[in-house]
């Protein structure tokens, strides 16, 4: 993947400790191109010193740095919708890289995730999305056997890397929950049960992707859509879309980043230990920086 065609957007909102660490984190990636830093509608006071930081860790270590602010406040889902709007709709990239404000992740993540992309198109005509995430809480030695091992599934969509062509295709899905039920409500306020039986109408009744084009039956045993705890969240409507249309979500068995957000809008300390992210560890490896060949696998039950 040529970087000049990879839009990498860094989407916060009124978590400047949280959005300092990750931004750090980014700009000690080498041969970024084009970042794109989206604030959504914080006090602003707390949106200028986003800004104000953008520029001074991010100016220096991409070619181009646009930041993105809005006036007022439009809610996690109508905000990262227009991300995806504005990268892969209204401007000429080809590959969006999305990562939230609370996902710090490692040197060579911005890379490695390109030629994840790169192998995923080159040896399935399937996968809509890859990710770096997974909540490994294995050990370092456990994992340095294991970095070139992809699977498919739907962990946590704090970051991941979609193609244009995969945002054309659930784009009317995804405009069609944003008008339908988000319109200018608080993301808090969302109509949750109206949104929960739209998706279960619209997406659940479609046969679940297999065939010689899908990665090995094996990987599906634990995974299937109509097993799912069924949320009204962005992310959800996002992977029913992708998956209604026969796509995957591959990423890597072991984590390239880490979540800090333990304050958020879907997350407060209790349900961060909950789900066991203080149990994952930031681990690096050298061999990530020329990583390439991957490898599907399966492990000890569901890959989340």
């Amino acid at each position: 993947m040529n970087q000049s065609e990879l839009a990498i957007a860094v989407c916060g909102c009124d978590r400047p400790a949280y959005f300092r660490q990750c931004i750090e984190a980014l700009a000690a990636n080498e041969g970024l191109v084009d970042v794109h830093v989206f604030l959504d509608g914080a006090k602003p006071e707390v949106q200028e010193k986003q800004a104000t930081d953008a520029v001074q860790v991010l100016f220096q270590r991409c070619q181009s740095l646009s930041i993105h602010r809005q006036t007022k406040n439009l809610g996690i889902g109508r905000h990262l919708i227009g991300v995806r709007e504005l990268l892969l709709s209204d401007l000429p990239y080809r590959y969006m890289l999305l990562i939230e404000d609370d996902c710090i992740i490692q040197p060579h993540f911005v890379g490695l995730n390109c030629r994840l992309q790169d192998w995923a198109e080159r040896e399935l005509d399937n996968v809509g999305v890859t990710s770096l995430w997974r909540r490994c809480v294995r050990t370092r030695e456990e994992k340095a056997t294991m970095l070139g091992c992809v699977t498919i599934g739907n962990p946590h969509w704090y970051s991941y890397l979609m193609p244009r062509w995969c945002w054309q295709t659930i784009r009317p899905d995804l405009l069609e929950y944003r008008d339908r039920f988000l319109a200018d409500k608080p993301y808090a306020n969302r109509p949750h049960d109206a949104i929960v039986a739209w998706i279960k109408e619209k997406f659940q009744g479609f046969a679940y992707p297999e065939g010689p084009r899908i990665v090995p039956s094996s990987l599906y045993a634990n995974w299937h859509l109509g097993t799912w705890y069924w949320v009204s969240s962005q992310d959800a409507v996002t992977a029913a879309a992708v998956y209604s249309r026969g796509l995957v979500k591959l990423f890597t068995y072991v984590n390239r980043c880490v979540n800090v957000g333990k304050h958020g809008a879907h997350f407060n300390p209790e349900l961060y230990r909950t789900n066991k992210l203080d149990q994952v560890n930031q681990d690096v490896f050298d061999e990530d920086a020329g990583l390439a060949d991957f490898t599907f696998c399966q492990f000890d039950g569901p890959p989340e």
